[in-house]
């Protein structure tokens, strides 16, 4: 239902979480390789673990990498329930395991929760607050006080006139500025300050349910940073 290659190329370099409808993450490296006598590359995704976390009935529908904790994945569920994990070392190295979601490779912190399903999540770009968003229509965030598993976390909002359907997609940039998808069929830029009210700065129609946002262009958003301007 969702896939995501891990921004630490240094630690986890390759390594793919993928959430199913089985209420496990599973997780793949890709196999770059470069024949000896031609030119040529040559990419296999190989498995590394399967971490059955929930009920097979549960669904992952989505998950997501901490931007500056290597080890700190986020999923949303199904049953509403928006959560962070912690997979150790030992799960991403194993060569073709099957883990159960023992202790000993991850850890959970219960984040956030909505009344219907919880479509998706994302970090900010450094990783200090985390939104998700529901087929409730509910934006919500809450700031990371630390990394550490045994931090807690601090409510800070959540907003339900914004959107008039389910939130399917979120995309935080720096400066307190948030798109979201919706199938509402709108695409929306908001102002998403830790206190104050929230702004709808620009929105859009698309006609049609707004399910994925990506950032093409990472240096034409800091360049719009720097410079307060708009694109």
């Amino acid at each position: 239902l969702d896939l995501h290659f891990s921004p630490h190329a240094a630690k986890r370099k390759n390594l793919l979480c993928v959430a199913t409808s089985t209420g496990a993450l599973v997780l793949y490296r890709l196999a770059v390789n470069q024949h000896a006598s031609q030119d040529i590359l040559a990419a296999e995704l190989q498995h590394v673990a399967t971490l059955s976390l929930f009920p097979p009935t549960t669904l992952v529908l989505s998950c997501a990498w901490h931007p500056l904790e290597p080890s700190l994945v986020g999923v949303t569920l199904s049953t509403g329930e928006v959560l962070l994990y912690k997979i150790e070392d030992g799960a991403t190295a194993a060569p073709d395991g099957v883990c159960g979601g023992t202790a000993e490779l991850n850890a959970r912190i219960d984040l956030l929760s909505h009344s219907l399903e919880a479509w998706t999540l994302a970090f900010t770009p450094r990783g200090e607050v985390v939104f998700s968003g529901g087929d409730d229509a509910i934006l919500q965030a809450r700031i990371l006080l630390g990394t550490s598993m045994q931090d807690a976390v601090t409510p800070d909002w959540q907003d339900r006139r914004i959107h008039g359907a389910g939130i399917t997609a979120i995309l935080p940039l720096p400066g307190d500025i948030t798109i979201t998808g919706s199938y509402d069929d709108h695409i929306r830029v908001i102002r998403t300050p830790r206190v104050g009210r929230r702004e709808i700065l620009a929105e859009q129609n698309l006609g049609g349910g707004v399910w994925r946002l990506k950032v093409l262009d990472e240096g034409a958003i800091r360049d719009a940073h720097r410079t307060g301007t708009r694109q």
